[in-house]
């Protein structure tokens, strides 16, 4: 399994705080994420506190994002999300 955080991640991988933010910006809770993305909520504590996720669920959660507007962003050394209001 490859490493999800660190030197070694993907470069399409999420960040603990990513997803953090993600969160705030969309209002959601952590169970409300879980819902959304078809996880136990206790799995969207362990991505956030950086523990390694399969990349199945890693998409899962990324795809909940997605479909409520969420991007995410990489620049050099920063990460971050963008939210996309669909009126």
């Amino acid at each position: 399994m490859q490493p999800l955080f660190g030197a070694d991640a993907q470069n399409d991988s999420m960040t603990p705080q990513q997803v953090k933010m993600g969160r705030a910006a969309l209002g959601w809770s952590s169970r409300t994420l879980a819902l959304q993305a078809g996880v136990a909520p206790n799995t969207v504590t362990n991505l956030e506190t950086g523990k390694i996720l399969r990349p199945s669920t890693l998409e899962r959660i990324r795809a909940a994002f997605e479909k409520a507007g969420l991007k995410f962003t990489k620049g050099k050394g920063t990460a971050g999300v963008v939210v996309t209001v669909v009126v």
